[in-house]
């Protein structure tokens, strides 16, 4: 289901979590999804879901977002290390 990202974060109050333990939380969720992913088959890679926003995704699809949105989260990390410089 589709939320909006940033009115999350304020209501679980990310800015009040320890900052290592979450990096490792989230070490440790890559970590298993990678696990799970590099057991999938050639045919459930192709297996899909339809997104409310995006339409029709496979499974490839879906990790590929799980990377770019990663990638969208370190470029924040960075903003907010050089903010506090």
């Amino acid at each position: 289901m589709p939320y909006d990202e940033g009115k999350r974060a304020i209501d679980l109050n990310y800015q009040r979590l320890d900052p290592i333990e979450s990096l490792q939380a989230f070490k440790d969720s890559r970590a298993s999804t990678i696990k799970w992913l590099d057991s999938l088959t050639e045919q459930d890679w192709q297996k899909h879901a339809n997104h409310p926003e995006q339409g029709r995704l496979t499974v490839y699809d879906i990790a590929n977002t799980m990377v770019c949105h990663d990638v969208y989260h370190v470029a924040q990390l960075q903003e907010a290390s050089l903010d506090r410089m």
